[in-house]
């Protein structure tokens, strides 16, 4: 639990609530996340059947085209900046 000065009072503290201490991280990340060029990673699902080293190509390429990847790449391949 975090506390805090109340009005500036010595020796009274100011319990923050979950909500608060909630608002306050949030606030801090999105501060931070700003300050940096932050890249995002796609995870994909390689199978139905949740198999390890087994590619189901198909199921692949449609979460490439569903997720806008495919579009994306196409318009890179013609020299256009793309930001997703």
């Amino acid at each position: 639990q975090s506390s805090q000065p109340a009005n500036g009072k010595p020796g009274k503290m100011l319990k923050i609530s979950v909500g608060g201490q909630f608002a306050l991280q949030l606030r801090q990340l999105r501060q931070r996340i700003l300050k940096t060029s932050p890249h995002y990673i796609r995870c994909l699902k390689p199978n139905d059947d949740m198999l390890h080293n087994r590619f189901d190509e198909a199921i692949v390429a449609d979460q490439l085209r569903c997720g806008g990847m495919v579009e994306a790449m196409a318009i890179g391949r013609l020299g256009y900046p793309f930001r997703y």
